[in-house]
């Protein structure tokens, strides 16, 4: 899985989009609308100010850590019902193309 393929399957449409399991570490943000995900949701940074100015968790380096990931921020968006179907959907299908691959 990855923040590309989320961003298309829940159709959130942002120019940039990562994904990391537990939401703590992510390389830097680079094009906007941004998009973070996590395994449970996601948070969006519409601009570049948005992203380098308010968020003292942020820890921006080499590359990007969120201090106790990025469900801690306010903004953060638990996905709805319908996302986590569509997530799990995607969860199954990439995980199910890495055993056949290995058969």
């Amino acid at each position: 899985m990855n923040g590309l393929y989320l961003n298309r399957v829940l159709q959130i449409n942002a120019a940039h989009s990562l994904y990391r399991a537990d939401g703590k570490w992510y390389h830097n943000l680079k094009r906007f609308p941004d998009i973070l995900f996590d395994d449970n949701g996601y948070i969006i940074f519409p601009t570049e100010e948005s992203y380098t100015c308010c968020h003292p968790k942020l820890q921006r380096k080499k590359d990007l850590h969120i201090v106790d990931g990025i469900s801690s921020l306010i903004e953060y968006v638990r996905c709805t019902q319908e996302q986590r179907l569509l997530m799990g959907d995607t969860i199954g299908l990439v995980r199910t193309r890495s055993r056949n691959s290995f058969a």
